[in-house]
């Protein structure tokens, strides 16, 4: 249901998406994307290489923020203890 429904029963009438519709841009969409990648391959390559790129580098930046915020604490454990 859309947020108008769930505010104002009269302002909208109930409307859904079905599951099989979904399904249906879930496949037309990955046939694109296949399709993309089949004709060229060196491009999508580097498309999805620079994408894993930037999440490792994400994923390394929060790493490494939690281990500053562990060793703050464990100086700070050190110092009571």
């Amino acid at each position: 249901m859309c947020a108008s429904y769930r505010k104002i029963k009269g302002d909208c009438t109930s409307h859904q998406i079905h599951n099989v519709q979904v399904e249906e841009i879930l496949l037309w969409k990955l046939r694109r994307i296949t399709a993309y990648a089949r004709e060229h391959e060196e491009d999508f390559v580097q498309l999805v290489t620079r994408q894993s790129e930037k999440e490792l580098n994400r994923q390394l930046r929060y790493s490494n923020r939690e281990l500053a915020q562990a060793e703050a604490r464990i100086g700070k454990l050190d110092v009571i203890m």
